[in-house]
């Protein structure tokens, strides 16, 4: 055949890949039975080179006709396209591994035209019921609750696009049932210069954390207002004497202006009577633990004496070391024969965070191998370039040390849990910790389940985070005080049902706090006492302080009397 002296069979061995053998030889018996005489046809074939590396031909094929009519020979003009045929792959390969990603993300993303979808992924299908038939064509004003939130949106995302390139914006979504979801929607173009040519966007699911934001935020303020409202003194110091707490009323019965007037004084230097020694207090403290009804003199700024009753308990440390001083007094200075003590309620605090750009990226998952492949440019957030992430062992280099464990051991379960998002810290290109939330899904192998791919998205929660630490902290500092205190604290809600105690209380009532809430506090007066109670409690919620002395019923019918002080 031509200048190889091969006949076809022979020719056809050595060069053509096998499985395209078939492709030349259909395309020869067409050509050789051709009509036309300017019958001219290409296509391309594999074919096997001397190094044994397969290349890619084209093949233009021209047919010689005698006059007859009949084809006597058959011509062909090769071409390597190898490089431009690897080219295509690749890019071939690329556009179904950034489909792939696109579709498996666990975050919505998806491709607007003035605000009407082209693209949307399966996570926005999923949390917001539509089908992606449903969704293609439709402008999304169709998921926002009202026009003026769709206009809004709109209006913010437009101008923060113009000023700095991509917009951001907390807004509301309703899904095809009609349930509402708080979302972070973020947008940024395709082209910055010609934003007719789409926005991408992504959409993260919030409903659950602004829920939990909400109770957190409702719950702190309802404890914050029990502690600053509290009509007792409510205080914590040290064995040293330092004041390091005092709610609003401990500041007022001692006569000073502040808090910080009052953190001045040094409780082992003033602040006591002789009669009653601060040595005698912290004694008593060490050895019992706890202090009841304590009555003592202490003397106010201006140098006048008032009579409280103090109950107060020893907090230590691990090492079994007293750190703090938990109590409450009352001032029964104009009382004191009659043994006035006042009552009060509770505090708490919790508090939260938000979140950013997210990130996507996916992973090779070969048995145990986890190889990262392809990451989205915002990286850069972080500091790093995509090229440094994709390096096998930058995430083990900069996760936190005390992280590796628990976050690896939930990605070796991977395969088996298929979806779960974990909270670690990790190091930007700076050298700061960050606070990462990775969530991340496992789609396996059709032929081997054990391989697959990981996609996941990252968002740094760094500031929410610190709040959360913070307010936890603080939280557990007001929780300590309150539930350590000794008297009883008590919340009713205006019908008289009891809302809150604190673990006192279970002693007063001899039952478990669990079979003392959402029960009315009449149900527990002595009946030739609730009349009373209850005119006591009318003057409480016209906005009076009552304190008052009553008895109780236990549930075997034992009496006992008991003094409350009440402010709405």
């Amino acid at each position: 055949m031509g200048t190889y002296h091969l006949s076809p069979e022979q020719y056809a061995d050595a060069f053509f890949f096998p499985e395209d053998k078939h492709i030349v030889r259909d395309e020869l018996n067409k050509a050789l039975k051709a009509v036309d005489a300017n019958y001219i046809h290409r296509l391309e074939h594999r074919i096997k080179k001397t190094n044994g590396q397969i290349g890619y031909i084209s093949v233009h094929i021209f047919v010689d006709k005698d006059n007859a009519g009949n084809t006597i020979k058959t011509y062909g003009v090769n071409q390597d396209i190898t490089r431009y045929k690897d080219i295509e792959i690749e890019l071939k390969n690329n556009e179904e591994k950034l489909r792939s990603v696109f579709r498996a993300a666990p975050t919505g993303i998806g491709v607007m035209i003035n605000r009407m979808f082209t693209e949307v992924n399966d996570t926005i299908c999923r949390f917001t019921g539509y089908l992606r038939e449903e969704l293609i064509g439709k402008s999304v004003r169709m998921l926002y609750v009202n026009k003026k939130e769709f206009d809004k949106v709109g209006k913010l995302t437009s101008e923060q696009i113009s000023d700095e390139g991509t917009g951001s914006v907390e807004t509301q979504w309703i899904t095809k049932n009609g349930e509402i979801l708080d979302i972070i929607l973020s947008l940024t173009p395709l082209d910055i210069h010609d934003l007719s040519k789409g926005v991408t966007f992504t959409v993260l699911d919030i409903t659950s954390r602004n829920i939990a934001e909400k109770a957190l935020e409702e719950s702190e303020q309802l404890f914050r207002s029990l502690y600053e409202n509290s009509t007792i003194g409510i205080y914590r110091t040290t064995p040293a004497g330092k004041i390091l707490m005092a709610n609003p009323a401990a500041v007022r019965m001692l006569g000073y202006n502040s808090f910080e007037d009052m953190a001045q004084l040094n409780l082992e230097k003033t602040g006591y009577e002789p009669a009653y020694s601060r040595k005698e207090f912290k004694n008593r403290l060490e050895k019992n633990g706890i202090i009841r009804g304590l009555e003592s003199a202490w003397i106010k700024k201006n140098g006048e004496t008032i009579y409280v009753r103090e109950s107060a308990k020893a907090i230590k440390d691990k090492k079994n070391k007293i750190i703090f001083y938990d109590g409450t007094f009352e001032d029964i200075t104009a009382s004191k024969e009659a043994e006035q003590k006042l009552q009060s309620s509770e505090a708490r605090m919790r508090h939260l965070l938000n979140a950013t750009t997210t990130i996507i990226y996916s992973i090779k998952v070969s048995g145990k191998n986890l190889q990262p492949e392809w990451v989205g440019d915002n990286i850069r957030q972080l500091g790093y370039t995509t090229d440094e992430v994709l390096n096998k062992k930058w995430w083990l280099n900069n996760v936190h040390p005390d992280d590796i464990e628990k976050t690896g051991n939930l990605i070796n379960q991977l395969r088996d849990i298929k979806h779960f998002v974990v909270e670690y810290r990790f190091k930007n290109k700076q050298g700061q910790y960050k606070w990462i939330r990775d969530e991340m899904v496992f789609i396996p192998d059709k032929k081997n389940s054990v391989n697959g791919e990981i996609i996941g998205s990252w968002l740094d929660i760094s500031k929410r985070k610190g709040v959360e630490e913070a307010l936890k902290k603080s939280e557990e500092n007001y929780r300590l005080l309150i539930e350590n205190l000794t008297d009883t604290i008590f919340s009713l809600d205006n019908k008289g049902i009891i809302q809150y105690i604190s673990p006192t209380g279970e002693q007063i009532f001899d039952e478990v706090v669990d079979n003392i809430i959402n029960k009315p506090l009449a149900d527990f007066i002595y009946p030739h006492d609730l009349a009373d109670w209850q005119k006591n409690f009318n003057r409480v919620i016209a906005g009076g302080l009552v304190v008052c002395d009553y008895r109780i019923v236990l549930k075997n019918n034992e009496v006992r009397y008991v003094r409350s002080s009440c402010r709405p």
